[in-house]
């Protein structure tokens, strides 16, 4: 009987896997973006920017990179992201065309390890033992907050470059404002 109920447990747990796949960045503490209309910027340039502006931070354990995700599906376009890493907390930075308009969103969180993804798995203790392993302390939430509000200086003060050398309007105090939710994904 009890090989019967742990060969149920990896059954089960396994079928989630296969029809929810372990995701890399999962959990969003908040987003934030702004359009441009009628304007194009180069994306690349702007990751590099947004890279040299950190660099002068000094932030010894933060890792910056860039990645590729796919725009859709399988068969769509892919898009580059301009990665920021400091333990498990990530950004997302995105600077893309949008038709004759043009955007940058990011989105900040925390990465999802395998650990993290398969204990609310198991049936009846996982979600206790989740939100167990979720707590932490004030120090490292404050220093998640500084790290966020590091990355959203920086970003923040590259599309401030970009609107001036174009001469567009700047942003306003309230489209600087992150878009916070604890539920996303």
């Amino acid at each position: 009987m009890t090989t019967f109920i742990i060969i149920t447990i990896l059954v089960y747990i396994g079928c989630t896997y296969i029809f929810r796949s372990y995701r890399d960045f999962g959990l969003v503490n908040s987003r934030w973006y702004t359009p441009f209309s009628n304007m194009s910027f180069s994306a690349m340039e702007f990751y590099k920017s947004i890279e040299d502006e950190l660099d002068k931070k000094g932030i010894s354990d933060m890792k910056i990179s860039r990645v590729t995700y796919s725009q859709g599906g399988i068969f769509s376009s892919n898009r580059d992201y301009l990665r920021i890493a400091r333990g498990e907390y990530i950004f997302l930075i995105c600077a893309a065309p949008f038709g004759t308009d043009f955007f940058v969103s990011w989105w900040g969180g925390q990465q999802i390890t395998f650990l993290m993804d398969l204990v609310p798995r198991i049936p009846a203790i996982g979600p206790f033992l989740a939100k167990f392993m979720a707590s932490k302390s004030f120090y490292r939430l404050d220093t998640e907050s500084m790290f966020e509000s590091t990355v959203r200086k920086c970003v923040l003060a590259e599309i401030d470059k970009l609107t001036t050398i174009k001469g567009i309007r700047g942003l306003s105090d309230s489209e600087r404002i992150p878009y916070r939710n604890p539920n996303w994904l």
